[in-house]
C-alpha cells in the first residue's frame, strides 16, 4: 500500500469510530504519525468529535506487537476496546463492520494485547 491509501484507511477508521461514538481514547499510527483523541501533551481532548490531533509518533514506543513492515497500528480504550474484546451487546455486528474496513484495503488486523492492534496484508 502507498501512503495515500494508508491515509484513506485511517480516515475510514476515524469516520467509522466517530459515527458509532467510539472515537474515545484512540490512537491511530500510520505513515510516521498519529491521529489521536488527545494532544501529544494530553492538555486537550476531542472525544466523539469529527476532529483529531495529529503529531509525529511511532507505535513501537508504546507496545510490542507492531508489524515489522508497519502499515497501520492502533491503541485504544473505551468503546472500541469493549467491542473488540466482546464486552458490549451486538459486539459481533460492530466488530464485523470494523473488520470490513480493513478487508476493503486487502488487510486484516490482529490484537497484540487487548488494547492494541496492528494490521497485515491478506
Amino acid at each position: 500500500m502507498n501512503k495515500k491509501q494508508i491515509e484513506l484507511l485511517a480516515k475510514d477508521i476515524h469516520e467509522y469510530l466517530v459515527k458509532h461514538e467510539m472515537w474515545v481514547d484512540v490512537h491511530i499510527y500510520f505513515n510516521g504519525k498519529c491521529w489521536s483523541t488527545n494532544s501529544k501533551d494530553n492538555s486537550e481532548f476531542c472525544y466523539n468529535e469529527s476532529k483529531y490531533f495529529e503529531f509525529e509518533d511511532n507505535p513501537k514506543k508504546y507496545f510490542e506487537y507492531v508489524a515489522e513492515n508497519h502499515i497501520l497500528s492502533m491503541s485504544f480504550e473505551g468503546s472500541l476496546y469493549d467491542v473488540l474484546n466482546a464486552y458490549v451487546p451486538n459486539w459481533t455486528k460492530y466488530e464485523a463492520e470494523f473488520r470490513a474496513i480493513f478487508t476493503k484495503y486487502g488487510l486484516y488486523y490482529q490484537l497484540g494485547n487487548a488494547w492494541n492492534l496492528t494490521c497485515y496484508e491478506i
